[in-house]
């Protein structure tokens, strides 16, 4: 089983942060500090949750919802009917599918990709995004 681990943009600094606890009744956010303790506590309506999508690129940097990541690799199609085998290599955001119930990126399913890169964030290097088509 995956750890429930999350990130925090922080919107008013403008900063990504790990977070040490979430009290659920109250909505604050515990960020973690140097040295594993809580450093201090944000409200709810200051941070943007990034929850760890269980997975690792390929440099075994873990991957949030949120990240831009670089994927390529070979897409064999599934099921009886799909014959949709093709190469892929494109640059996305990490996102939460409500619909589907998994993270997805670029249409795939993020445990479908083959070779992933995280180059960034969405909040920091949305500029990733336009400099490939």
């Amino acid at each position: 089983m995956n750890p429930l681990k999350f990130k925090a943009w922080l919107k008013y600094e403008e900063r990504i942060e790990e977070v040490g606890n979430i009290d659920f009744i109250t909505g604050d956010v515990g960020l973690l500090g140097d040295y594993g303790e809580i450093a201090e506590w944000r409200y709810k309506h200051d941070v943007i949750l990034l929850p760890y999508t269980g997975r690792n690129d390929d440099y075994d940097v873990e991957i949030y919802q949120g990240n831009i990541i670089h994927a390529k690799g070979h897409f064999n199609g599934v099921g009886w009917f799909d014959t949709g085998e093709y190469d892929y290599d494109f640059i996305g955001v990490v996102e939460w599918d409500i619909i589907q119930l998994a993270f997805v990126c670029g249409g795939f399913y993020l445990h479908e990709l083959n070779e992933i890169e995280i180059l960034g964030n969405m909040f920091e290097d949305f500029h990733l995004l336009n400099s490939r088509s």
